[in-house]
């Protein structure tokens, strides 16, 4: 997709949710030419023999200096949103976007996650419901050893790597769907992808542990990116946001820096539930294209949480099933390529009915 002018990108921003009650169109801009770094940086480009820049000066003040025609044609030649994502491979299989939404199921090998349905510390039965998803039609097994709950404490490295590893090697002896491991920590990550893992996804984005990007670097290893306003344990005290969709923006923009070219490896993650009132949730899961401005996967875990019930979904947890197949159904509408959630069976034939009426246009039904 061009844009012809600065005007048609900040357009297509507005539409896809972006608020700019706050910030300049120039800052918007710069969030699409991913210069929202901190410092002193220079775009420079020659059009009709004219220099363009577009810059941060000391005080963190966007500059741009040139003509709105000349600006216009360096975006409209140089800086392109991505309409297609390149596939993706992880483990053994290879995932291809824009067509369907992949399941990942959940298994979390704790005695406290919020929802009881999917507590499973011991091994056997962990592995019995491992092998029910990929029956039931999951495309990744998440498996976790430590909850991540609202106000939630932390596990040392060691009590997580005693829960999940076992699991871990006896799933991998009988399926090959890939296994994701459901860490912040970088030494578990480690010892995880060692006996079998496929992928990690990090509630942190790589903010929790600095090691983690070693990891992934070391290993090339896929990894889901989320945002979160903190640790679990205070997440829910920092609610608070100028510009919602913008800070998560920025929020990835400063992550996948980090990796460099292989920021081509991951999948975001905008974190329902994680430092989000229910209000905010839905704002999130209405305007999800904002994402696309990455080119990048987009993974949406709303199963079974709290926000379904705060809108008549559930008191419960245990209640919220109908809530959850409501959300996925409608993510799924909206082109989210991955839904992380406990109950696949369920959510796998829901899933199916809307690729049917996303298909129904390219049938011939007459």
């Amino acid at each position: 997709m061009k844009f012809d002018s600065n005007k048609e990108l900040i357009n297509f921003l507005r539409k896809s949710g972006f608020q700019e009650s706050n910030f300049s169109d120039i800052e918007v801009l710069c969030i699409h030419l991913k210069l929202n770094g901190k410092g002193f940086i220079h775009l420079k480009e020659k059009v009709k023999d004219r220099k363009i820049e577009i810059a941060r000066n000391k005080k963190e003040e966007v500059l741009i200096k040139g003509g709105a025609t000349e600006i216009s044609k360096i975006i409209g030649e140089k800086h392109l949103f991505k309409t297609s994502i390149p596939p993706l491979k992880i483990g053994k299989k290879t995932f291809c976007f824009g067509e369907k939404t992949y399941i990942m199921g959940v298994i979390n090998i704790t005695p406290d996650s919020f929802y009881s349905g999917s507590r499973f510390p011991d091994v056997e039965k962990a592995i019995e419901k491992a092998i029910s998803m990929v029956e039931g039609g999951a495309d990744i097994i998440d498996i976790g050893g430590e909850s991540t709950r609202p106000g939630a404490s932390s596990v040392s490295a060691e009590e997580e790597m005693k829960r999940i590893l076992p699991v871990i090697r006896e799933i991998k002896k009988l399926t090959d769907v890939p296994i994701s491991v459901d860490t912040y920590k970088s030494k578990v990550a480690e010892k995880a992808i060692e006996n079998g893992a496929d992928m990690i996804n990090d509630i942190s984005g790589l903010k929790f542990d600095r090691k983690m990007v070693d990891v992934i670097k070391k290993y090339k290893m896929p990894a889901v990116l989320m945002h979160t306003s903190g640790k679990p344990s205070v997440m829910q005290k920092r609610t608070k946001y100028k510009w919602l969709l913008g800070e998560i923006s920025a929020y990835f923009l400063q992550t996948l820096k980090k990796l460099n070219s292989l920021s081509e490896l991951t999948i975001l993650d905008p974190g329902i539930g994680f430092g989000k009132t229910p209000e905010q949730n839905l704002y999130i899961i209405k305007h999800l294209e904002f994402l696309k401005i990455f080119g990048r996967p987009i993974l949406i875990g709303p199963s079974r949480k709290s926000f379904i019930g705060y809108f008549g979904g559930g008191e419960k947890p245990e209640e919220r099933l109908e809530g959850t197949i409501a959300v996925t159904s409608l993510l799924a509408y909206k082109g989210v390529d991955f839904v992380r959630v406990h109950d696949v069976k369920e959510i796998k034939k829901a899933l199916s009915i809307v690729e049917a009426l996303k298909g129904v246009e390219k049938r011939d039904v007459f």
